[in-house]
Formats: structure tokens, sequence, C-alpha cells
């Protein structure tokens, strides 16, 4: 029975240490790369419509291709296709004078 406290307890630990690592990853984002952007697009290769689309600045960009990777992935298995891509583009907002 210690030996199972144990591991719920290394268990814990490691899931709470995950839980503050993403959400540092946000805040250490958001406060050194405030100027950084990303937008990513799903595109249908054939007609080029973009069936899906996400941008964001600073802590507003993370995991924005990897979302887009995702839905990419769910429209491909929906419809047994590669029809479907994912395409990104970064670039750094200028800062306002204040």
């Amino acid at each position: 029975m210690n030996r199972y406290k144990t591991r719920l307890f290394q268990f814990s630990v490691a899931l709470v240490l995950v839980a503050l690592t993403i959400s540092c990853a946000n805040i250490f984002q958001g406060l050194f790369f405030e100027s950084s952007c990303k937008k990513c697009d799903v595109i249908e290769k054939r007609s080029g419509k973009v069936m899906y689309s996400n941008e964001g600045c600073g802590s507003n960009n993370v995991d924005i291709d990897e979302n887009a990777k995702i839905y990419a992935y769910d429209l491909n298995e929906q419809y047994h296709s590669f029809e479907y891509v994912v395409s990104c583009k970064t670039w750094k907002k200028k800062k306002e004078e204040k």
C-alpha cells in the first residue's frame, strides 16, 4: 500500500510540473515575444479554399501551428484524402508608440 501512495504522489508531482511548464511557456511567450505573430491556415490543395484560419501575437500564438495540423489531420481522416495542408506565416508586429 505504501508503494502505491508513493507512485501516486510521484504522478501528482509530475502532472503539476507539466501544467506549470505549459503555463510558464505561455507567460514567457507573452512577456518576451509580444511582437511575434503567427497565422496558420488549413488549405484545400485543389481549390485553394481556406478551411480553417487562426492567428495571434505574443502568448496568443502558442500552439497555433499544432492546432492547424490537428485540424488538417482530422479533415484528411474524415475524407480519406491528403488534400488539406497547413500553411503558416510569422511576422513581427511594430511596436506602438505611447
